[in-house]
């Protein structure tokens, strides 16, 4: 078929053309006619690749059995921390709309290897914290945004502590030595 296009076309260029065409002009010619058998070579391919595509679709409808039916997936359930209920082991204090205190109510158990919540709050210097803490077996400490801070473990129920720079304060909750279970309540409070 390419062939008798080929003859045909060569035909109708040279039976237009004059005898006294130019080199140059043979020459576009020829580059014309090389053009148009690439492209009915490509149009051609195409064609072929078009149908095998379409074949093996066909084939793979056939072969492929009825779907299974599809069940509703469950939504997953969020994980606690190992050995928190209710608290994250790092857990961001911010204050709803209105208000500027948050309490949480958690537990620490050695067995789960939960031993320490950390508390990171947001504050100004001159602002007021309060924080009312209440636990038998636990205890905490605060750390400024410089890393400076108590390590020997308040236990006390209230503290007000005048804030002296600016950035992320870290109050850390940890079981208190010896103690193998520690639930606890703390309130973070600013003015």
């Amino acid at each position: 078929m390419k062939i008798l296009l080929l003859a045909v076309f060569a035909f109708l260029v040279f039976a237009q053309c004059p005898n006294q065409t130019s080199d140059k002009e043979l020459a576009i010619k020829e580059k014309e006619l090389e053009l148009k058998e690439k492209e009915l070579e490509l149009k051609e391919k195409e064609k072929e690749e078009k149908e095998k595509e379409e074949k093996k679709e066909e084939k793979e409808k056939e072969e492929k059995p009825a779907p299974a039916p599809v069940k509703k997936a469950e939504p997953a359930k969020k994980k606690a921390p190992v050995g928190s209920k209710g608290c994250a082991i790092t857990n961001n204090v911010r204050f709803k709309k209105g208000t500027s205190a948050q309490t949480f109510k958690c537990d620490l158990d050695t067995n789960t290897g939960n031993t320490k919540h950390r508390y990171k709050l947001r504050a100004e210097a001159g602002q007021d914290l309060t924080i009312t803490f209440k636990s038998t077996d636990a205890n905490y400490d605060v750390t400024a945004p410089d890393g400076a801070g108590r390590v020997n473990g308040v236990t006390s129920n209230r503290e007000q502590i005048m804030l002296n720079k600016d950035g992320t304060w870290i109050i850390a909750v940890n079981l208190a030595p010896g103690s193998t279970f520690g639930d606890y309540t703390i309130n973070f409070e600013i003015k």
